[in-house]
């Protein structure tokens, strides 16, 4: 049985890569393309060098695979600090997008604060894993495009995973 850092991680990015693959009916966003940011814009650099960040602190460790509780903890605090930075320089038409992220991110942290930032205790009960689903299905299409597209991040180094 995979760890719950694993799996947290594995379902957050393999969506990211089903998401790119196949796309999204769930809404119209969905259904269209995020326009490529102005050649060399700052802005979107630092998103992209933002977004960089925050993908390698949601990548799967092999290694650790069941993290001590304060390295969880500062994962997410600093995954959290990163998405605030990210609202700010996202390009107009994802900072929507953005938020919604971050606050299921805030939402999920909650979560992790009220079990001691265990991540096996997540993946303990239905709501856990209804919860870590949900955050993991908050990063909307639009954003996934962006990072795959102009960004050019490749979660899990560009391994497909199931999500």
């Amino acid at each position: 049985m995979s760890s719950p850092r694993l799996r947290i991680c594995t379902a957050s990015f393999g969506l990211v890569l089903l998401l790119v693959a196949c796309g999204s009916g769930a809404d119209k966003a969905s259904t269209t393309r995020s326009p490529k940011p102005t050649t060399g814009s700052a802005a979107d650099t630092e998103f992209c060098k933002i977004l960089t960040q925050a993908s390698a602190l949601l990548e799967p460790d092999p290694a650790d695979a069941e993290p001590p509780p304060e390295e969880t903890k500062a994962d997410f605090d600093s995954i959290a600090a990163l998405l605030a930075q990210a609202e700010r320089a996202a390009p107009p038409m994802l900072t929507a997008d953005i938020t919604t992220f971050a606050t299921a991110i805030d939402k999920y942290r909650g979560a992790l604060a009220d079990v001691g930032y265990n991540l096996g205790a997540i993946y303990s009960t239905p709501e856990g894993i209804a919860l870590a689903t949900d955050t993991s299905h908050a990063l909307s299409p639009a954003v996934v495009r962006h990072m795959t597209g102009p960004c050019g991040i490749s979660p899990n180094g560009g391994e497909q995973r199931s999500p």
